[in-house]
């Protein structure tokens, strides 16, 4: 049974997935019908993405003025960026609007409230994520045992769907709160 969270969730993906689907079709001047009906790994996570930002709340001193962006940043992934923008075109977190940035050094990561890492910074992850917890920075990744490394989510797959996995101790370590309704359909783990 479906809570109003999950069932949100639902809705907006089906809207963001639905507005990707008409984009690409009227961009590339094809048939509809001829459009494939499945929806990619990416542009789930993309709408996951989106949404820990409805349910995670950030200190005030993460924003520099109370009409400040929302900044979800992505490192190494020109690809999933793409998809990102695209899933948020405008968004907003509460009055804010959202913005993204592809970032191609880790160390500019001090202005974003969401961190994606891709795969291919795993090899700089222990650096990433020593980095990034001396911020109000909410780090999500779908490197594999991203959180047993002291990420707070990780996505993963499980019976052909993306899932999540939310250690909620390293979240609380950086002064954010995250939502029960957030927690209540997550795998909650723990590094330790």
């Amino acid at each position: 049974m479906f809570n109003f969270f999950q069932a949100y969730l639902l809705w907006r993906l089906v809207e963001k997935i639905t507005l990707l689907f008409l984009l690409t079709s009227s961009l590339l001047h094809t048939n509809i019908s001829a459009m494939p009906t499945s929806i990619g790994e990416d542009e789930v996570k993309a709408v996951f993405l989106f949404n820990f930002s409805l349910f995670t709340t950030w200190p005030t001193s993460a924003f520099s003025t109370n009409t400040s962006s929302f900044h979800l940043c992505v490192l190494g992934d020109e690809d999933f960026k793409e998809k990102l923008q695209t899933a948020v075109e405008g968004e907003h977190v509460g009055k804010r609007p959202v913005r993204i940035s592809d970032l191609q050094d880790y160390k500019s990561t001090t202005s974003c409230h969401i961190l994606f890492v891709s795969q291919s910074q795993e090899d700089q992850l222990d650096e990433i994520l020593t980095y990034a917890k001396s911020y109000p920075i909410l780090t999500v990744s779908d490197i594999k045992d991203f959180v047993r490394q002291g990420g707070m989510i990780e996505f993963y797959i499980f019976q052909s769907r993306v899932r999540f996995m939310v250690d909620p101790e390293t979240i609380k370590e950086v002064d954010l709160k995250i939502s029960s309704r957030l927690l209540n359909i997550a795998k909650i783990a723990s590094k330790k």
